[in-house]
């Protein structure tokens, strides 16, 4: 049994995970959509966030979540950004001010290149961004769809590295021999 749950281990580290995401931000909320496929798609992990800006609250799958309070150091984030690879991005805008056409086009049409010049910094392998003029209405809409590709191994190498080079900072600070 300890075999099988070692060389499963190994196994997912070594194929590493698609996930696919969609955060959709809004006037009075944001949400969050994850969909990871572990072991080549066999095994799927979901999970749903919303918050709501005003007065702010975080649901997590459907209950409410309260944060910490104190704010944590950590490069984790960093860490899994330097193993994730971004296959598709998809990135769908909605902007409009009643009843000014021409500054509603303009703002649609800058949004739509600021989004395309951000998401070329991520440098996704496919990339599609439209942004989408409201003539009727006061509104703002954002939405980022997309998949990508999570390196277990090289996350983990990462840290490892980043744990060596604090033990050898810390050697390097100790006078005391």
């Amino acid at each position: 049994m300890a075999l099988y749950i070692l060389s499963a281990s190994a196994l997912l580290l070594m194929t590493g995970a698609r996930i696919r995401f969609r955060l959709c931000l809004e006037l009075r909320q944001a949400r969050l959509y994850v969909e990871a496929g572990l072991f080549f798609g066999a095994v799927k992990v979901r999970g749903e966030a919303v918050a709501c800006w005003f007065p702010f609250t975080l649901y997590v799958n459907g209950k409410p979540h309260s944060l910490p309070r104190r704010k944590q150091k950590t490069a984790l984030p960093r860490y899994i950004l330097n193993g994730t690879e971004l296959k598709e991005l998809n990135i769908t805008a909605a902007v409009g001010i009643k009843e000014d056409g021409a500054a509603t086009v303009i703002i649609s049409g800058t949004l739509r290149e600021m989004l395309r010049g951000i998401a070329l910094l991520l440098s996704p392998e496919k990339l599609t961004v439209q942004a989408t003029p409201i003539f009727h209405l006061n509104a703002f809409w954002l939405e980022l769809e997309g998949i990508a590709k999570l390196h277990p191994v090289q996350i983990i190498c990462a840290a490892i590295r980043r744990k060596i080079s604090k033990m050898r900072k810390g050697k390097e600070n100790d006078t005391s021999c």
